[in-house]
């Protein structure tokens, strides 16, 4: 067994997940007036153009959400809301070796988005990442490696008064974010991806309220769901 194989992912947690919406000050009230999740960074002005779209990031505890808005009707967000509703664009985990995640995914038949790209702040620290396609739609994967790296990503600017994407403890108690739950039409060739190419294994299996398990009186929402973990997670 190779090295890659029995380190695994190298799985140290959620990083990110990005929202592209339609209207990102409704957002913005959203996070900071409903969840009292302050604004820590938003996109520098060369992201912003590049990208054509305004990005804003909110944290909590150890959660951090990324809402973009299109700027034009070209660029990511644009096209993305032309297909969808307003959505989760990508998710992004932190690892604590990018070249050993890389190597895990490769032979697992992994499709691979971008290769690893690297970036260094003044102070040398580093921010390394890499970006997988999913079997759930138009989701991509993003894996992020940091070292020294203050702040909370390349071309992000921290927001005057907050000091870091790290944001302090807020009245409502977030401080971690548990799980994420995707719906497919069809949960088979999903859990194989899961367990095939991210490694993972098969952690819970439940029926929620479905007549096969609860007959008769009233039923809830009648999902089968199936719970995937990261057995290696450090």
């Amino acid at each position: 067994m190779k090295a890659s194989e029995s380190a695994g992912l190298g799985l140290l947690g959620f990083d990110s997940f990005h929202f592209l919406v339609s209207d990102l000050d409704r957002s913005h009230q959203f996070y900071t007036r409903l969840l009292d999740w302050p604004l820590v960074a938003r996109s520098g002005k060369e992201l912003t153009e590049r990208s054509a779209q305004q990005s804003n990031v909110y944290s909590a505890g150890d959660i951090r959400v990324v809402v973009s808005t299109p700027l034009s009707d070209r660029g990511r967000a644009a096209t993305y809301l032309r297909h969808h509703p307003d959505g989760v664009s990508s998710v992004s985990f932190r690892v604590k070796d990018i070249e050993q995640t890389w190597d895990f995914l490769a032979p697992r038949g992994a499709t691979f988005l971008s290769d690893i790209e690297t970036d260094r702040n003044r102070d040398g620290g580093t921010y390394r990442r890499f970006v997988i396609a999913t079997p759930l739609g138009d989701l991509a994967y993003r894996f992020v490696e940091k070292s020294g790296y203050e702040g909370f990503a390349p071309e992000f600017d921290d927001v005057p008064g907050e000091g870091s994407s790290q944001a302090p403890a807020n009245r409502l108690g977030f401080e971690i974010l548990d799980h994420v739950t995707s719906n497919a039409l069809t949960m088979a060739p999903v859990v194989l991806w899961y367990r095939e190419v991210m490694g993972f294994d098969e952690y819970w299996n439940i029926q929620f309220h479905t007549e096969d398990v609860k007959k008769g009186g009233e039923h809830g929402s009648g999902l089968k769901s199936i719970v995937m973990w990261d057995p290696l997670r450090s």
